[in-house]
């Protein structure tokens, strides 16, 4: 730390003296090169070094008095502002030195190693003064002096020596923190363009741009803009043709670290290239999470810290760029092979707002800049075709494997531009679906994601293959200081206030590729299929489920598979927010009313009700309601419990009492109360346990949520929940089949209904035809009359014998029992699966008694509240909710007492609830989830087998409860229990120990 002071030069020498005597370990630091320059020795006059003073303050801080100011006026919001300056965590602007040196090494306090050729004057003039303090240090004979001298510069060597943060370059040439350009080399572009890929996947993770993007130095606008015009009007300069090895005379160690011409466009090009994508990339991933509105802090960062995204494009004055377009036409002219224009379009185009500016927001522009990159790398590549076909090379036969070197890095550069071409154009399209043409866009992307998927496969194996050479090793020196010069983690530290930043760590390539890859899958698993395969709301909310509990690697081949599992991205859940309902219509193609009708008739509701006015009004008022009960499956598993206490369960709520009064309606109008419609109700009140149905399913998956994100915890917190979860699901499968018996009822009788009516029309069609065929017309003759009636009578025999004939066939066209259809079937896994939970957290709740009644578990005591408290604070969101009624703490303790039952029977119950639950998940195995396609299924075969786990678990450790029950004695007590979730987050595994 320094500040400026006029004092004449004697006095700012001495005193330099005076304070380096002091500070001694500003002799040890690391005296390697540095990446940034140090300041002169003319600086040494107008600037005094004060860290000392400083360090001198921090010296006199204790523990027990680390107090400045007044402590009367020293209040609690001082003392947290005091902690947190005191942190070194929260000096944030402040870099370890050693950071900006390479080789980075750790500074050594003790043994010192100064380098005369990168040490600079300050640096010398400190290491003198620290041998001269050595010396004298030795001399002294004061015990007590030396003791303390070497204890203050022991703490002072321990702190390590810290530097601002480096400033971003303003060009490629920057004097401070210049660039790689003039010998950019194909294997140096091919370390910068994959490395961009870990940033890219750092900010789809949830990192904000500043700490992942943008510490990418090329990725900055000022880069970007110096890029672009030196491509765009100097790529025929001829200063470049020094560094063309065909005509460097130099000798062939230069001749071999020195690329040519080619591949140095090449490179440059690439690095331009991946650069332009990686920002547009970003932007175009923020505008469609901003707009989808459905992140939290932990899913995404939505600051942009100024960064403008190049959406300038690089714009440079107007005389500047008519000088600049001039010289490119002239060039255009003389030279037919020079590079194109990307971003100057003299067609109708760039009469638009959106070419104006010079920016390059649109696809077309970032693709014609990749096209242009891959332009000048197929002339590299060329180039060598011809080498190795005159059997010339620059090194006298040691250029082969350099070739192949070569060709290698232009492959990977190609696939990692042509794999963020395809995210980009998949991402963009899909944010912006219209009803008219998605289902062809649709399977466009679908088309391009599977040709992707192919083009990272390739690039993942390539890239593992490279990784065994020494140039993309992370161990080589060279790939550290090509990261080290490119790349800064620390560059925008100063737009992240004073606050402890937190750490970001990036992978490496290889593992970000793989989670883009998994990114890219889900894209076309979530997404797509939901567009293309959601035809009804009791799909799409399965379909949403799966995505909404997406744990799993979503990477389909087993050679790509990443440890550590890949949930579904925020991108993914962007998409699926911004194309769930677009154009007035559901996934941009059904009317929402219409489809919830539908829904309704399905549960059980009948179609007249639906039909009548007030039917049609509560089908409008159940738009929105119903729309976010499949929205609240797109936000993270941590928001969804906020989103239901918040607003669903007050808007259900409501919709109860709405759907009384519809149901009321009804009976009225159709009288089937008494007789004037005001007597007792004769029929069950449909509309209102549809409602009733829905209500209930929000408040399981509201308890669900709790215990798989940890927030029930103890045996006791479990029983309560798993004994509520029993009593609602209890409530949702009795509702679920009352409706489905009535439904199947009446469709049984609508059969029946129309199968007489076919019979009777049949009938009444007959005897017409009979009744016809009797009264016959007026006979010419007595024979011709007696012969008509022989005719006649033969074919009204034939016709009466064919009466019978329609009724049955009518009896075989419409059957007394409906077929069942694939729709029927998912339901009626659900219904299993409904019985499987309830069966599971029964014998849980069972469970656990027996542990007490063993006394190997007992409830937990509180000295600051209740278990009364406790339950109610724990369901106190279920209060608005008239049906089902809020449970009490009297009907848990009523509910949950099994004194009365022998720990013999409580275990053989409980053990049968967990058998009864290990056969029903046999059946969901064997017999439904070999019929109904899995991405219609209500569970996933991995989770099904999880299920039954649990239960053969379970049943293990209720065995050896009840034989150590029968034992009895004091051994019973002594075990210990243990509750986790490893197998299955929502149902617990018991274990004894």
């Amino acid at each position: 730390m320094e500040a400026s002071r006029n004092t004449n030069n004697d006095n700012d020498n001495n005193t330099n003296e005076s304070n380096n005597n002091e500070n001694n370990h500003g002799a040890n630091a690391d005296t390697n090169t540095s990446l940034l320059p140090l300041p002169s020795s003319s600086s040494s006059s107008s600037y005094i070094d004060i860290t000392s003073v400083f360090e001198d303050a921090v010296d006199s801080l204790t523990y027990t008095n680390p107090i400045l100011c007044d402590e009367s006026s020293f209040d609690l919001y001082d003392t947290m502002a005091a902690l947190e300056l005191m942190d070194t965590k929260m000096d944030s602007c402040e870099i370890p030195a050693s950071f900006y040196r390479y080789p980075s090494t750790t500074p050594t306090p003790t043994t010192p190693t100064p380098t005369p050729t990168t040490t600079s004057p300050n640096e010398k003039e400190q290491n003198d003064t620290s041998n001269t303090n050595d010396t004298t240090t030795k001399n002294e004979d004061t015990t007590t002096t030396t003791t303390t001298t070497t204890t203050t510069n022991t703490k002072r060597a321990k702190r390590p020596m810290t530097v601002p943060p480096r400033p971003a370059p303003n060009k490629l040439n920057d004097p401070l923190t210049p660039l790689p350009w003039d010998t950019l080399s194909l294997t140096q572009a091919a370390i910068i363009v994959l490395e961009m890929s870990t940033r890219f996947e750092s900010m789809v993770s949830g990192s904000n741009i500043a700490e992942s993007v943008y510490t990418s130095l090329y990725a900055h606008d000022a880069i970007l803009a110096d890029m672009k015009v030196r491509l765009e009007f100097d790529t025929t300069s001829p200063e470049e043709e020094k560094y063309d090895n065909d005509d460097n005379d130099n000798d062939e160690e230069d001749v071999v670290k020195v690329p040519s011409r080619n591949e140095t466009k090449a490179a440059r090009w690439s690095v331009y290239a991946s650069a332009l994508m990686l920002v547009k990339l970003t932007e175009l991933v923020r505008r469609i999470v901003r707009h989808a509105d459905t992140y939290e802090e932990e899913d995404f960062s939505l600051s942009s810290y100024g960064f403008t995204f190049f959406r300038d494009g690089g714009r440079v004055q107007q005389q500047q760029q008519q000088q600049q377009q001039q010289q490119q036409q002239q060039q255009q002219q003389q030279q037919q092979g020079s590079t194109t224009n990307t971003h100057y379009c003299t067609d109708s185009r760039s009469t638009t707002n959106q070419y104006h500016d010079g920016g390059c927001d649109d696809m077309l522009d970032v693709l014609k800049v990749c096209l242009s990159a891959k332009e000048a790398m197929k002339g590299v590549v060329m180039v060598e075709e011809e080498e190795e076909i005159g059997g010339t090379t620059a090194t006298g036969g040691g250029g082969g494997d350099e070739n192949s070197q070569a060709s290698s890095n232009i492959k990977m550069i190609e696939r990692v531009l042509d794999f963020f071409v395809d995210l980009y154009s998949c991402c963009a399209t899909l944010g912006k679906l219209t009803k008219y043409d998605y289902l062809d866009k649709v399977a466009s992307v679908k088309q391009t994601i599977e040709k992707g998927l192919q083009n990272v496969d390739t690039l993942i194996a390539m890239l593992k293959q490279k990784q065994k050479q020494p140039s993309h090793n992370p161990s080589n020196d060279d790939y550290n200081l090509i990261l080290l010069q490119t790349f800064d983690p620390n560059v925008n530290r100063h737009l992240l206030g004073n606050s402890p930043v937190r750490k970001v760590k990036f992978n490496t390539p290889l593992q970000s590729l793989q989670y883009l890859r998994a990114l890219f899958h889900s894209i076309d698993s979530s997404v797509c299929n939901l567009l293309l395969r959601g035809n009804s709301i009791d799909r799409i909310r399965r379909m949403l489920s799966h995505i909404s509990t997406s744990t799993y690697d979503l990477d389909v081949d087993s050679n790509n598979k990443n440890d550590d599992t890949v949930h579904v991205n925020i991108i993914v859940r962007s998409l699926v927010v911004l194309n769930l309902y677009f154009d007035d219509l559901l996934l941009g193609r059904h009317i929402l009313p219409l489809e919830i009708a539908r829904h309704m008739h399905r549960h059980g509701v009948p179609k007249p009700i639906t039909d009548t006015v007030y039917g049609l009004k509560f089908l409008d008022r159940l738009g929105k309601p119903m729309y976010d009960t499949l929205k609240v499956l797109t936000l993270n598993r941590n928001r969804q419990r906020a989103y239901l206490d918040g607003v669903m369960f007050s808007e259900w709520a409501a919709l109860q009492r709405e759907a009384v009064e519809v149901d009321r309606a009804f009976c009225e109008e159709f009288r089937l109360g008494g007789s004037d419609g005001s007597g007792g109700r004769t029929t069950m009140p449909f509309v209102t346990n549809y409602v009733l149905g829905l209500t209930v399913g929000l408040m399981v998956h509201y308890l669900t949520l709790g215990i798989e994100l940890d927030l029930v915890t103890g045996h006791y917190d479990m029983s309560t929940t798993y004994w509520y979860l029993d009593f609602l699901l209890s409530t949702q499968l009795n509702v679920e089949n009352g409706m489905r018996e009535s439904m199947i009822q009446r469709r049984v009788l609508q059969a029946k209904i129309e199968a007489e009516d076919i019979t009777a029309a049949a009938a009444a069609v007959a005897a017409t035809s009979s009744s016809s065929s009797s009264s016959g017309g007026p006979s010419s003759s007595g024979s011709k009359s007696e012969k008509g009636k022989k005719r006649g009578g033969k074919k009204s025999n034939r016709r009466g014998g064919n009466t019978s004939t329609p009724s049955n066939a009518a009896t075989k066209i419409v059957p007394t029992k409906p077929i069942e259809t694939a729709e029927d079937r998912e339901d009626s896994l659900e219904l299993l699966i409904l019985e499987m939970r309830r069966t599971k957290c029964r014998g849980i709740v069972r469970f656990i008694s027996a542990l007490n009644q063993a006394e190997i578990v007992t409830p937990p005591t509180y000295a600051f509240t209740t278990h009364e408290i406790c339950f109610q604070k724990r369901f106190h969101s279920f209060r608005t909710i008239h049906q089902p009624r809020l449970l009490t703490f009297d009907d848990f303790q009523a509910g949950s007492d099994f004194s009365s039952v022998t720990p013999k029977d409580l275990l053989a119950s409980t053990t049968g609830c967990f058998k009864t639950c290990r056969a029903i998940v046999d059946v969901i195995l064997k017999q439904h989830l070999t019929t109904i396609e899995p991405v219609y299924s209500a569970i996933r075969r991995e989770e099904a087998l999880s299920l039954v786990k649990v239960c053969v678990g379970n049943s293990l450790f209720l065995h050896k409860l009840s034989q150590v029950v029968e034992e009895g004695g004091g051994n019973v007590s002594s075990h210990k229990a243990s509750f986790n979730f490893k197998t299955h987050n929502h149902f617990c595994s018991i274990t004894l120990s």
